[in-house]
């Protein structure tokens, strides 16, 4: 996701020491914890629930995209809408209070990977994805559509990687059943 181009102002504080200058030795650690907190992705690989679904449909492929997505267990009820990819390669994200589905990819219920992708903050506080992190194996996300249809997900397992070492092969996995990616970006607005 892309980095905000802003950022909240930080106190700085000088302190002076005598002996050997530690100063990048100093500056490395927080820079370290700093880039991971900013870099923070949330990666969730969540299996269907097969149970009590239909079978998908011969044309299913033109159902509609999708419209909600509810984590009962965080309380995130958000509109969906689609995002594709800006000019320098980056994913779009979408607006503050909104989820982005990947529309380049598969729709959440049809086989192959989906991405979802959400805010953690924005300029007055909390986003949709602020509580992902909460997520346990087992926890419910559903999908809906503007048809009325819902998909329900099960979480399988949460990620963090730094921005740098996204594991994009495994994001973007061949698979016959349908999975869902949840991803967003963490650190200071």
């Amino acid at each position: 996701l892309a980095r905000p181009a802003h950022r909240r102002a930080a106190a700085v504080t000088t302190i002076r020491h005598s002996g050997r200058d530690r100063t990048p030795t100093r500056r490395a650690v927080p820079a370290l914890i700093s880039l991971g907190l900013l870099l923070w992705i949330a990666w969730l690989l969540v299996a269907i629930d097969r149970q009590g679904q239909p079978e998908p449909q011969p044309g299913a492929a033109g159902r509609p995209g999708p419209s909600t997505l509810s984590i009962p267990k965080i309380g995130v009820r958000a509109a969906i809408v689609g995002v594709g990819l800006k000019a320098n390669g980056d994913m779009q994200t979408p607006d503050p209070g909104q989820v982005g589905w990947y529309r380049h990819g598969p729709k959440p219920g049809d086989p192959g990977p989906a991405v979802l992708v959400g805010h953690v903050d924005n300029r007055t506080g909390p986003d949709v994805f602020h509580r992902l992190g909460q997520l346990q194996p087992g926890d419910e996300i559903l999908v809906g559509r503007p048809d009325g249809t819902t998909t329900r997900f099960l979480v399988g397992r949460l990620e963090r990687h730094p921005k740098t070492e996204l594991p994009t092969s495994r994001i973007w996995t061949k698979s016959n059943r349908p999975l869902l990616r949840l991803i967003t970006c963490a650190g200071s607005f």
